[in-house]
């Protein structure tokens, strides 16, 4: 019951689908081959007292399962790969996720998803990359840092591209193997050890578990709605690169190149 007390000081990330069209850069492709359709379909409204009583049920725990209203709500890895969905990891691959960070060329990721010339912010003291902004991107890479944001790896600073969102965002950019149950479990596992400040990440994934068990609330209890879909219309006002080509998987910068034949 404290704890419970506790969390209704705390936001609940609004999260939003993505939803794009069949002419925005092949992203609605790359959704469809890895299955993440379920992943991406606009969430519903989420019931905030129900949202508080899991994270506070869970954090007694931290064992993969927690009593929401009187039932049991799994949410291990197993759960949230069963609930999500995706295309299944071939022998020939790895998790591009789990990869060791020091395996992991990060200055690669920013000269193939930025315009030339962007380099990593670092930390001032230990020289330690931390971020690039945002605007460095293509239109689609931002679409999918928008989504990332809100329901994958949820960041009220969408404007830099921390590390790990850069992994993730290149891993999917790619084509490299991603296992997104993976991203959300390890999020909320991270959200049950610590107490700081942040907001409360994946309540549509913990109210679909919820109801998978037959959870419910009444009419008369509180919802929140998310944010508008990232759709086409979202997509097309994201601003592009200036002077150059976007590679349609939003994945390397083509410079534009003019003929250096003189007029005659």
């Amino acid at each position: 019951q404290e704890e419970f007390i506790r969390l209704m000081g705390k936001s609940i990330t609004k999260e939003r689908g993505f939803l794009p069209s069949s002419g925005d850069g092949g992203l609605l492709l790359m959704i469809q081959a890895r299955g993440w359709e379920s992943l991406c379909k606009a969430p519903e409204a989420v019931p905030l007292s129900i949202v508080r009583e899991f994270y506070a049920n869970a954090r007694m725990e931290k064992n993969g399962f927690a009593i929401v209203r009187g039932l049991t709500v799994d949410y291990t890895l197993e759960a949230i790969q069963k609930l999500i969905g995706g295309q299944e990891m071939q022998e020939t691959e790895e998790d591009w996720v789990r990869k060791d960070k020091r395996n992991v060329d990060l200055d690669k990721i920013v000269n193939e998803l930025c315009v030339p010339g962007t380099v990593w912010k670092r930390n001032p003291t230990t020289n330690v990359r931390v971020s690039f902004p945002t605007s460095a991107m293509n239109r689609y890479a931002r679409a999918w840092n928008l989504f990332i944001c809100s329901s994958i790896m949820p960041s009220g600073h969408p404007h830099d591209v921390t590390v790990d969102r850069a992994i993730l965002l290149y891993g999917i950019l790619s084509g490299e193997y991603v296992d997104v149950a993976y991203v959300i479990h390890q999020n909320i596992m991270r959200f049950l050890r610590s107490r700081t400040g942040v907001a409360i990440p994946h309540a549509t994934i913990v109210t679909r578990l919820c109801v998978a068990v037959g959870v419910s609330w009444s009419a008369e209890e509180q919802l929140q709605m998310p944010s508008a879909p990232i759709d086409h219309a979202i997509i097309e006002r994201l601003p592009e690169w200036d002077g150059g080509i976007p590679h349609p998987m939003a994945v390397s910068y083509t410079h534009l190149t003019l003929p250096t034949t003189p007029y005659v």
